[in-house]
């Protein structure tokens, strides 16, 4: 600021203000530095970059695009820019788009295990387990230390049953995310069977990630509302295994107890199911464009006091959310049966079966203990009348049958 007050068209100090207000979290002033910062020199890709940047915290997605995009117009070989460019098409336009901008990266830089690790992500999203499995074994390639590419590689050979491959790495199981380097709490799930070791993933997780400031609680006016407000935040409110199994549970709330809002930062799926949601709720709110931050806020605005993370550590998560705490009490539920491993989080919904009273050491998150089980299930779903033949199945005739009705990689050669 000083050097700015010397020298009033000092680019390189507004861009280097606008760094640090950014680093610091004071994302509008730190916009407001970087467009000064433009307005003296337009011909330098690295503040439309970091332009880009601040902008999509904020999810102003549409000018952050063009930032990159102008950034990338300066400099042709912007990896970086090409990489921040697919993270926000992936929110506005979908996977595709992001892939191809994840794809520049790597030609761009094809030695950054970073680009690599990136597109195997996006591929992964995409159903292309073997172009993912691919691209992280690239990554590793380059950096054999990549713990975030090599669980993903673990994960992918559980998809695809590779248990041969996936052996090959049990060495490496109990030291991968417990130490210094974090790694996808979800999807170390399928590693090993050791709770203490999820929780220290998780607590590792949280603090190199979501080490935020909470919203300071304000004091209730002593003024009782007639309903509990409660808020469910998810980003699966569409035809998803998680509605499948608690819609009707959003139906069942006693209205004269209970008022129910659904806070949605998912893709905007117009299927059935969420048409369905949606009329189940007091009050559906569309928040896919808005901050962490200004989600929170909306929360507190809304005088929600319990609120509900359907998601944690599976795709689309917003934990973010729930660090600046979204209200007094915050659970973790359904989506990520684990330990977030995070302070925020004040109980878990489960069964002893999920967490028997033994293992309550291994969660962060209080249990709120069901009678008889934790998952919601919708009983109003009919049995098709249809029974296929072993024989359109593809199964023998003569044969006892071993059924998982899950996805693959919760089956394993032992």
């Amino acid at each position: 600021k000083n050097a700015i007050n010397y020298k009033s068209d000092y680019f390189e100090a507004y861009y280097n203000l606008g760094i640090v207000l950014n680093e610091k979290g004071d994302l509008n002033e730190a916009i407001k530095s970087f467009e000064n910062s433009i307005k003296i020199n337009q011909n330098s890709p690295e503040i439309y970059y970091n332009l880009g940047n601040a902008l999509q915290e904020i999810r102003d997605l549409e000018y952050s695009i063009k930032c990159y995009k102008k950034a990338i117009s300066l400099n042709p070989n912007y990896g970086s820019a090409y990489t921040n460019l697919g993270h926000a098409l992936k929110e506005k336009s979908g996977i595709d788009a992001a892939i191809d901008c994840y794809k520049h990266a790597v030609n761009c830089t094809p030695q950054s295990d970073d680009f690599h690790y990136n597109l195997g992500v996006a591929l992964k999203v995409k159903g292309d387990l073997n172009g993912a499995y691919d691209a992280h074994n690239k990554a590793l390639k380059i950096n054999s230390n990549s713990h975030s590419s090599r669980c993903q590689k673990l994960f992918l050979e559980a998809q695809l049953c590779d248990w041969d491959s996936f052996l090959k790495d049990k060495h490496l199981f109990s030291t991968l995310g417990t130490e210094k380097i974090e790694i996808d709490p979800f999807a170390a799930i399928i590693l090993e069977d050791s709770p203490e070791r999820h929780k220290l993933r998780s607590q590792l997780y949280v603090k190199n990630n979501y080490n935020k400031n909470p919203l300071p609680l304000k004091l209730k006016n002593g003024n009782k509302k007639d309903r509990l407000r409660i808020g469910y935040f998810s980003a699966d409110f569409h035809e998803h295994p998680v509605m499948y199994m608690i819609g009707q549970t959003f139906e069942l709330h006693n209205r004269d107890k209970f008022d129910i809002y659904a806070y949605s930062y998912g893709p905007p799926k117009n299927d059935p199911i969420r048409q369905q949601i949606k009329n189940t709720f007091t009050v559906f709110r569309d928040v896919r464009m808005m901050s962490d931050i200004e989600i929170t806020k909306l929360a507190r605005r809304d005088q929600i006091d319990v609120a509900i993370d359907l998601t944690g550590y599976t795709q689309g998560g917003r934990t973010n959310i729930f660090a600046y705490r979204a209200a007094p009490v915050q659970i973790n539920y359904l989506g990520f049966p684990g330990t977030m491993g995070a302070n925020f989080f004040d109980y878990i919904v489960a069964d002893k079966n999920l967490i028997p009273e033994n293992s309550q050491r291994y969660y962060y998150e209080k249990p709120i203990y069901l009678p008889n089980h934790y998952a919601a299930q919708n009983n109003s779903l009919t049995i098709s009348k249809e029974t296929p033949s072993r024989k359109e199945l593809g199964i023998p005739e003569k044969a006892f049958v071993f059924c998982a009705i899950n996805n693959s990689y919760k089956i394993n050669s032992h």
